[in-house]
């Protein structure tokens, strides 16, 4: 009786974190089809388009009308511009000579 006990122990032991690790598995294959399905019947491709589905997901209106910011009225405007000549200024202040180049060792 404790034998049978101790085997009926390990094989939950076992099989429980493999049972788990599957659900999750299967969880997840699940919400990726459920999306992939909804977003096929959302932008007018396959899916499921019974009732309940297809009522749940209807197509909204556009946001915009056909007037609105299809054309803007804009007033040109012109400026002068002013064109600045370049002067080079060359040497105008002395350049520093005198300093000694030093070799810095580690």
């Amino acid at each position: 009786m404790e034998f049978l006990l101790i085997i009926l122990l390990l094989l939950f032991l076992f099989l429980y974190p493999v049972i788990k690790a599957g659900f999750k598995v299967w969880k997840q294959v699940r919400q990726m089809n459920r999306s992939f399905q909804n977003a096929g019947s959302h932008y007018g491709g396959g899916g499921n388009t019974s009732g309940g589905n297809a009522q749940k997901h209807r197509r909204r209106g556009k946001i915009f009308g056909p007037g609105d910011g299809e054309y803007v009225e804009f007033e040109e405007i012109i400026e002068q511009r002013r064109s600045v000549q370049y002067v080079e200024m060359r040497d105008a202040e002395p350049r520093i000579t005198d300093v000694k180049f030093e070799e810095i060792r580690l």
